[in-house]
Formats: structure tokens, C-alpha cells, sequence
């Protein structure tokens, strides 16, 4: 590597300093953080950029958001040459990079290590495409990453302005000479606009869409829109709102915002349309929400789009007489709501494969499939279809042995695969896709929402002082460590009040409670004889102590015994037996939850009638610092800042079996808020009043 290269890198540690004792990790969402730290990550960051680019000899992107976060916060994430996320192994090198400190001479002999590691050479060629979401902090870090990149001999083609899916778009176009279409944005607009006319005018009676109001999150995907709003005027009205002009990015809006909270996000008129979408800030979210007839907010996730879009693909393969040749699959996370998954297995007969969380394995789990569907519940997802399958429908189209319905079916299927961006879930591609199949299926909003019920669900963050600890399998639906919850039953804060309840004072049984984390639940657990230990996901088991087991047996052996006693024993060392000590097992749980409800002639009703659970809510607060809340007492009271626990004490007193807590996020600088009350109105307006003290204290 030149001296003038090292140069150049030097200039850029002295100009942005990485500050003292900062820890970052690159996840499937790259690096994120509070804006004003991360410039000198851009550096980093842009130095991988450059030899991931000489490594693969192709166009890599650099796109610089922080999605669905606040405005504050910003990120940064690498796209690999085919428009996908960056491999795997190379995080690795990002967070060897990132680990670093400032001292030029270590820098510099781990980059010279890498490239001779990697075989490549400094002056090898090197492009990188970079964008950039609008929030005010993105032009300065994607000029420290360009200069990075350009220290190790980098061409650099500046997007500026982009969404997300645009960019993994543009890497994909420019890395295959345009066979998946050209790389500027108007070659996407260009590629999806067209598709979606095509296939709405060649397609008989279908239903005019109503007008479609879009929530933009304050965000990238407004002004994106907007240009295809006028190029699609004559087949839909798009309302924009949310488009920048007032409010702040993700604020109190976007797709995050009304999946988390579920309800309306602010500055939408709820009574001028009868549907709504919502983005999110890098437009690679999508949700659709609606008011009912009696003004109930009903949403339509991820879960959702997975269904309609393997509907119709089912519907028009099977038109087109090509069902039987197609593997046709839908690929969900842990996270996936109960009654999708079941829709599309058994009324569908749709297979399903359940894979860990993430983008990265959604999207390889995709490739196994001629039509590889996946939507993640909080709306992100894409289809990926398979060369062998456009060449069956290439076939098919131009088939004059097949009958003008099947050629058009087939049609209709190139004409939609055009819509959809193959290479990430893409808010503005899926709308599209969303309105037309709605169109020809004659859908409204109700019908489609209609076609399953969710099994309610609730899903909640919590901050832990490593989340390494936790390790899971069976696609995250299972932990293997740290172990759970104990009889006594072991339960976190976010236990419903009702449980503990229940279990303190009519089971008598007693209840420990530790802090988040499987570790501090497992760990509890060992102390008793019998640990019980559930989290409200459904993961959990029992730990029998080796003392308990033998006491089982010589109660088995003693004639002394009744035979009752004996019994009872010998059903317990066969429940023992029934059970995964070792971690949660969903076919061991099946097993003992049927066996207990069978002795004790329970049904699911019966079993749903022990105890009625406390209506809760949970909030997430910004906060200038989150290091100011300091909590004890297994997360439930806080030590600082002063008085804080005093005012939440006040307010929990006003309500009937009110409770509730604060704790920091681990991730972002936010607070997060848990209440619960009798009603769930009267819970809602404690976590407001809480948040409110925490806002005052915390300023």
C-alpha cells in the first residue's frame, strides 16, 4: 500500500477521532448508532467497502440509514454485488475493523494483513456505490466513507438520495450488464411502473382501486413516491402524508411506529379514505392499516402480504397449468403469527419453512424455491423466483399448444415478477404488488384481512447487559441457554401481574423475580427442587433437582406407601420423564400440556378461566441519556434519576391493580415504559403518564 494512501487515512483519524471506549457491532442491519458518533466508523466502514469491491472485482453499495430508528440515530450497511446483504464472514472483518482504535500504525498492519490475506492488491480496481437517506447527517458520513474508500483506490458513483431497495437494486443492474434492469433510478421506476400498467391493462374486469393514503414516515420514500405518483395517475390516486414538510422522520409515524403501537400514526385525515399504508423511514417497510365500520384501527403485516402474494401466485400458476412443475414456498421467523402459518399450510397447501430471524436467512431459505416468498411480521419481505421458473413461464407465454387463459395467466405472472425488487424487501415495489393483486382478486381491505383471524400477540423489547448470552435454536424458537423459569416459578417484570397473582395466592406457590434474561431466569431456577420457568413467548421448561428425583424414587419403592402415594409418584417420574430439562421444547411441552389437561379434565377454556390477565401497555421514550435510569430490585424500581420512582409510585396508586416500570434500552437511547391496569384504557393512560415523568426527569 502507497505512502500516500496512508496518508489519507491518517488525515481521516485525526479529523473524526474515535471517541473513548465506544463498542460497536455489525449486525444484519450493519452498524447503528446515535449519528454524532459514527463518522469515525465511516472510515472503517468505507475501507471494507473498498476490499470487499477488490475481492468480488464488482460494484458493491454503501447505504447510509438507520431505517425505522429516530432521527438522530443513523446507520450504515454494505450490499454484496447480487443486491444482496453482506456475506456473513465478513462481518467478522467489520468488527475486527471497528474494535481498532486510532493508532495508524495497528490499522494499517491489519488492513496490510487482510488484503495479503484476501490476495489483493491496493491499487486492484474498487467500485462502491453510496446512498443515503434524508436524514441531516447522512451527507457528512457518506463523505468520510467515500474518502475512506477512495484512500484505497475506489471509484465511487454517488447515488445521493436514495431508499434502500433502490440502491441493492442499482448494485444488482450495474453488476449484471442490466439483465435485471438499468442501474439509475429512473430504470427502477421505469421497470416497476411499467409492470404494474402492463399487467392491469391486460388483465380483464378488474376492480377499480380506491384511493390509497400513504403515511411516508417524514422520510426518503415520500419524494420516491411522489414521482410515481404522477406516472401512475391514471390507474391509482396516491395520497402522500408524512412527506417531510412538517414533523420529524419516524416520528409518531411510519410502518414501525403503527406495527409496534398498532394504531394510527399521526398527521393521516382518518376520515377522507378508506385505506391506508405506511413506510418507513428507508422505504424497505410496508403495513397497511384501515378504520372498520365501527372505527376499530385493523392492520394488515408482513404475515399478511405472505398470504395475499402466494395467493395469487397459486391462483395464476394454477391458471396457467404449471401448479405441478413450480416449487412454491413461504418462508417465515419465529415471529410469524400462529394462524398464518396455519392458512397457508392447511387451507393454502402452501409449505412453510421456519427459519432465525434476520433478512439474511430469509432471503437464502428463498433461494431453496422456483417461488421463494418472505415477509418478515413487521412488513419487510420481497419474493425471490428462480431462473428455471421465468424460463417455464418464457415457455408457456410463447406455447401456441396453450390456450389463451393459461398464455394469459402466464403473463400476468411475468408481468408481476417485474413488479416485485428481488433483491430486498422494497415498500414501494410490494405497494404496487399489494394494489394490483388486490385489483384483479376484487379485493377490498376487509376481504383481504378476512380470509384468517390472528391469534392476538404481543411483543416487547428488553434491554440485557449482553445479549450474547442468549443462544437458541430450532430457528430461535427454542433457547439452550441461559435455562428459565422455577416452582418456585421464576418470572421477569414483564410477568402479566395477573399470573403472579394467581400463582402467589390461590396456587400458593411461591414466585421469584429476576432480571431480564434467560440467564438470570435458569440460574433461579436451580435452586429449588422443581424450577418452573415459561417466558410469555411460549419458551420454557422445568428443571428437576437430582435430590427431587430421588426422593420420587424410594416414594416409588416404599411399601409403606398407599398405593395412591405410589401412583402419584410414579406420574410424576413419568412427567419428569415427559420433559426437556435442558432447554424449551415445543413437541415435550405439547406432550405434558395434553397429558395435565387429560388427568385434570381441563379444556383450553377451562385452562383460559383460571385467571383473566391485566390489560397492559408498553412505551418507548426518548431520552437525551438512557444511562440516567438506574434500576434494582429486578428492573421494577429505580434508583435514579431522583424522585423518578417516588412519581411512579404516586401514579400506579390511582389505579385499580395498577403497576408499572421503566428500564433503559440496550440498543437505543430510549426508555422503555410497561404498565398494566384492570382496564386496558386505564393502562394506556398510566404508560402516558408515566412516559411523561420520565420525559421531565429526564431532560
Amino acid at each position: 500500500m502507497t505512502q500516500i494512501a496512508k496518508e489519507k487515512l491518517l488525515t481521516l483519524l485525526l479529523e473524526y477521532p474515535k471517541p473513548a471506549g465506544i463498542v460497536m457491532g455489525y449486525g444484519t442491519a450493519g452498524f447503528r448508532a446515535r449519528a454524532d458518533t459514527l463518522p469515525w466508523q465511516m472510515i472503517r466502514i468505507g475501507l471494507l467497502a473498498a476490499m470487499r469491491s477488490k475481492v468480488k472485482q464488482a460494484c458493491v453499495g454503501a447505504m447510509i440509514t438507520a431505517s425505522h430508528n429516530p432521527e438522530q440515530d443513523n446507520g450504515v450497511k454494505l450490499i454484496d454485488p447480487y443486491g444482496e446483504m453482506l456475506d456473513q464472514t465478513w462481518e467478522v472483518y467489520a468488527n475486527n475493523l471497528s474494535m481498532l482504535d486510532d493508532d495508524i500504525h495497528v490499522l494499517w498492519d491489519y488492513l496490510e494483513t487482510l488484503m495479503t490475506q484476501l490476495n489483493i492488491q491496493p491499487h486492484d480496481e474498487a467500485i462502491v456505490a453510496i446512498a443515503y437517506d434524508t436524514r441531516q447527517s447522512s451527507p457528512l458520513l457518506a463523505s468520510i466513507l467515500k474518502r475512506a474508500a477512495q484512500a484505497l483506490y475506489t471509484t465511487i458513483m454517488d447515488f445521493e438520495l436514495m431508499t434502500t431497495p433502490q440502491l441493492h437494486y442499482a448494485v444488482r443492474c450495474y453488476n449484471d450488464d442490466g439483465q435485471y434492469g438499468h442501474y439509475t433510478e429512473a430504470g427502477y421506476f421505469d421497470k416497476l411502473c411499467t409492470a404494474f400498467q402492463n399487467l392491469l391493462e391486460m388483465t380483464p374486469n378488474t376492480q377499480r382501486l380506491e384511493p390509497l393514503a400513504v403515511d411516508a414516515a417524514n422520510g426518503i420514500g415520500a419524494m420516491k413516491l411522489a414521482y410515481m405518483r404522477q406516472t401512475l395517475a391514471k390507474f391509482i390516486q396516491i395520497e402522500i402524508f408524512n412527506d417531510g414538510t412538517r414533523g420529524h422522520l419516524n416520528d409518531k409515524c411510519g410502518a414501525d411506529y403503527v406495527k409496534l403501537y398498532q394504531k394510527t400514526p399521526e398527521g393521516l385525515p382518518l376520515a377522507s379514505y378508506t385505506k391506508y399504508c405506511s413506510i418507513d423511514g428507508d422505504a424497505d417497510r410496508l403495513i397497511y392499516f384501515f378504520m372498520d365500520k365501527n372505527q376499530q384501527f385493523r392492520l394488515l403485516d408482513g404475515d399478511r402480504f405472505s398470504v395475499l402474494f402466494a395467493s395469487f401466485l397459486s391462483i395464476k400458476l394454477n391458471e396457467a397449468k404449471l401448479l405441478d412443475d413450480v416449487k412454491i414456498g413461504v418462508i417465515q421467523t419465529a415471529y410469524a403469527n400462529g394462524s398464518s402459518t396455519n392458512y397457508i399450510v392447511n387451507t393454502m397447501k402452501v409449505p412453510v419453512a421456519c427459519v432465525p430471524t434476520g433478512v439474511k436467512h430469509l432471503h437464502h431459505k428463498a433461494l431453496d424455491y422456483d417461488i421463494g416468498i418472505y415477509f418478515e411480521a413487521n412488513g419487510h419481505g420481497t419474493i425471490i423466483f428462480s431462473d428455471d421458473l421465468k424460463s417455464k413461464i418464457k415457455l408457456a407465454i410463447d406455447d401456441p399448444n396453450r390456450t389463451m387463459e393459461e398464455r394469459l395467466a402466464a403473463n400476468q405472472i411475468r408481468a408481476f415478477i417485474n413488479i416485485i425488487n428481488e433483491t430486498v424487501g422494497d415498500a414501494i415495489a410490494d405497494l404496487l404488488a399489494t394494489e394490483v393483486i388486490l385489483s384483479i382478486l376484487h379485493l377490498n381491505l376487509d376481504g383481504w384481512l378476512n380470509l384468517y383471524d390472528d391469534l392476538p400477540q404481543r411483543q416487547l423489547k428488553v434491554a440485557v447487559r449482553d445479549r450474547t448470552m442468549i443462544q437458541t435454536t430450532d430457528a430461535e424458537r427454542r433457547c439452550i441457554a441461559p435455562a428459565h423459569l422455577q416452582d418456585c416459578v421464576i418470572q421477569t417484570a414483564y410477568a402479566n401481574g395477573s399470573s403472579t397473582n394467581y400463582i402467589v395466592n390461590t396456587m400458593k406457590v411461591p414466585v421469584a423475580c429476576v432480571p431480564t434474561g434467560v440467564k438470570h431466569l435458569h440460574h433461579k431456577a436451580l435452586d429449588y427442587d422443581i424450577g418452573i420457568y415459561f417466558e410469555a413467548n411460549g419458551h420454557g421448561t422445568i428443571i428437576f433437582s437430582d435430590d427431587l428425583k430421588s426422593k420420587i424414587k424410594l416414594a416409588i419403592d416404599d411399601p409403606n406407601r398407599t398405593m395412591e402415594e405410589r401412583l402419584a409418584a410414579n406420574q410424576i417420574r413419568a412427567f419428569i420423564n415427559i420433559i426437556n430439562e435442558t432447554v424449551g421444547d415445543a413437541i415435550a411441552d405439547l406432550l405434558a400440556t395434553e397429558v395435565i389437561l387429560s388427568i385434570l379434565h381441563l379444556n383450553l377454556e377451562g385452562w383460559l378461566n383460571l385467571y383473566d390477565d391485566l390489560p397492559q401497555r408498553q412505551l418507548k421514550v426518548a431520552v437525551r441519556d438512557r444511562t440516567m435510569i438506574q434500576t434494582t430490585d429486578a428492573e421494577r424500581r429505580c434508583t435514579a434519576p431522583a424522585h423518578l420512582q417516588d412519581c411512579i409510585d404516586e401514579l400506579v396508586s390511582k389505579y385499580p391493580s395498577g403497576r408499572a416500570f421503566v428500564r433503559p434500552s440496550g440498543t437505543e437511547d430510549i426508555v422503555r415504559v410497561y404498565a398494566e391496569a384492570t382496564t386496558q384504557v386505564e393502562a394506556d393512560k398510566l404508560a402516558d403518564e408515566v412516559r411523561k415523568v420520565v420525559e421531565e426527569l429526564t431532560k
